[in-house]
């Protein structure tokens, strides 16, 4: 018809394209894998993390480290350092490290930290193998002066590492626009839980009325098992957007979440 304007649908991302953006060779683009395990999710609603939180606050903070065995330090045979994937005050993500001290909380701390939601040890006494871990026991990464926990790099098993947070959370840097690929979800098969994806834009807007209201995206209700799911829409997420798994279980139960987003420069 004449003078009506027809605007094509944005394509869906392909599997050659994707296996390109994590080649590198799409300038602007990048994957992100976020999993997180929470081992004893109760009757209360809480986060798919380690540690049972994402903080969220609306002034930035700083962080130190403890471990729960003394040979997590900067000399021992278990995690010498830590690095920690983070957002400043501007939302811009930041990567810095901390020189651990065993069961003493570090002198060593990073400061101006707005939202935490990757931390792995990067450095280790031991070379690991199967049988002997990088890590000997339960990283806390917390506020300075034993304040409150914004993560933990958790025990695989008794006595090993995991080596990494899992922190089924993210929020988008500055900049960034994220569009949600895929969803994997695991309950302890003795279990029945309910899971629900939320969303909270405007994470920058911190005085009242707030514009950044939380919003549950996605709701899975008495889940038992493994559930994967392929988002065909690819639901886009602005900048500075808190997004992530809360869950609940009638007894203490173990669940495992896990998303993958597309992330293109504004």
């Amino acid at each position: 018809m004449p003078g009506t304007k027809i605007t094509a649908p944005i394509p869906m991302p392909t599997r050659d394209f994707l296996t390109e953006v994590a080649l590198g060779l799409h300038d602007g683009y990048s994957l992100v894998h976020k999993f997180g395990f929470n081992s004893a999710v109760g009757t209360s609603l809480e986060p798919i993390t380690s540690a049972g939180v994402y903080q969220t606050p609306t002034s930035t903070v700083t962080l130190a480290a403890i471990s729960s065995d003394a040979d997590d330090t900067a000399a021992g045979a278990g995690a010498q350092q830590i690095t920690v994937q983070y957002l400043d005050s501007t939302f811009t993500e930041q990567t810095d490290t901390i020189e651990m001290n065993g069961t003493t909380e570090t002198t060593d701390t990073i400061t101006g930290v707005l939202r935490v939601y990757r931390v792995w040890v990067s450095r280790s006494g031991t070379y690991a193998t199967s049988s002997t871990p990088s890590q000997q026991g339960t990283i806390t990464i917390r506020v300075e002066n034993a304040g409150s926990t914004w993560a933990t790099i958790p025990l695989a098993d008794t006595g090993f590492g995991a080596g990494q947070s899992q922190i089924a959370w993210y929020t988008v840097p500055s900049g960034y626009t994220a569009y949600i690929l895929s969803f994997f979800i695991s309950v302890d098969t003795n279990q029945s839980a309910d899971i629900f994806f939320f969303k909270r834009e405007n994470a920058d807007d911190t005085s009242s009325p707030y514009s950044g209201v939380m919003r549950a995206q996605n709701s899975y209700i008495g889940v038992n098992g493994v559930l994967t799911i392929d988002h065909k829409t690819n639901e886009s997420y602005p900048a500075m957007t808190d997004i992530g798994f809360l869950g609940k279980a009638a007894a203490n139960a173990e669940i495992s979440c896990e998303f993958e987003l597309l992330l293109k420069a504004n």
